[in-house]
């Protein structure tokens, strides 16, 4: 299954996208509106739906027949056009300048890998008005330990091979071994191009005893505008199973820890060079033991 079948036959992320704009409907009437990447087609279908007066898509030019068809025959056909091209090679039609707002499932795994994140960015400087909207424009980026993690359709012989250091898969809950640590909020509304990739600190206490394998990245996709404000999905393991997975890192020996023990180092993503829209990590960490037994989440 591709990328856009995947997204389609997920129900988490098309009934939250769903619930958004048909609450909201009100903010697209009459507004021109770009599908940066059109990845589903379903950003591009429902802005239509609720009163766009113009939608134009680029990119997945498979998605952007799958509106046309849908919307052929309808009054709304002609509010729909998809343009060829890159992002930076495209003109906008019939002379427009501006548009209203960015619509994208622009999210990859960990949010930045397979991304759109650069693309939004480019679309925003060169052709948002000022004060338009990004739907969705906020990704928070969280991580935390997890125990021994078989992935699925994969035999647990192969987990140490060097192949598998990094990896995308669910992770269960009853897998987590730590509280989860925020690593980075990303506001497409705000963000620059090189805020795509990072390194800092973290720390994390122990929920229980136990052995630490690995350590799994994931993130909440939300709204945040002046105009409107509101959660939309996760990427967690405590949230239900999305077209997004989890990203596993897993370590190269196994990390004793006790209940409350404080999980300390830093990690880094950058861009993967011998990869288009791929990143790479790195990771370091000491533990330090904390006597104390309240801790948050």
């Amino acid at each position: 299954m591709n990328l856009s079948h995947a997204m389609l036959n997920d129900p988490i992320s098309c009934n939250a996208y769903y619930e958004l704009f048909q609450t909201h409907d009100d903010l697209f009437k009459d507004k021109i509106v770009l599908d940066v990447g059109c990845r589903s087609g379903m950003l591009s279908l429902m802005a239509v739906e609720v009163g766009a007066i113009k939608v134009i898509a680029t990119g997945n030019m498979e998605s952007a027949d799958f509106v046309e068809k849908a919307l052929s025959g309808s009054e709304k056909e002609d509010i729909f056009e998809s343009i060829n091209g890159s992002i930076e090679q495209i003109r906008l039609p019939y002379g427009l300048k501006k548009v209203d707002i960015i619509v994208s499932e622009w999210m990859g795994h960990a949010i930045f890998t397979e991304s759109l994140y650069r693309d939004v960015i480019y679309a925003r400087d060169k052709w948002l008005v000022k004060g338009g909207l990004i739907i969705p424009n906020v990704a928070t980026l969280f991580m935390a330990g997890i125990s021994k993690h078989v992935p699925e359709n994969f035999q647990e012989d192969e987990i140490d091979s060097e192949d598998e250091i990094l990896l995308e898969d669910y992770v269960r809950p009853d897998q987590l071994m730590t509280h989860r640590f925020r690593l980075k909020i990303t506001n497409l509304s705000v963000a620059n191009k090189e805020d795509e990739y990072f390194q800092g600190p973290f720390g994390m206490n122990a929920l229980r005893d136990g052995e630490i394998e690995g350590f799994v990245l994931h993130f909440d996709v939300a709204v945040a505008h002046d105009k409107i404000s509101m959660p939309l999905f996760s990427i967690g393991p405590r949230a239900p199973k999305t077209y997004l997975k989890q990203t596993v890192i897993y370590l190269e020996d196994n990390l004793m820890v006790q209940k409350h023990e404080m999980i300390e180092g830093y990690i880094g993503m950058f861009a993967n060079k011998s990869a288009v829209r791929g990143v790479e990590f790195i990771l370091g960490m000491k533990t330090i033991y904390e006597s104390s037994s309240e801790m948050s989440e």
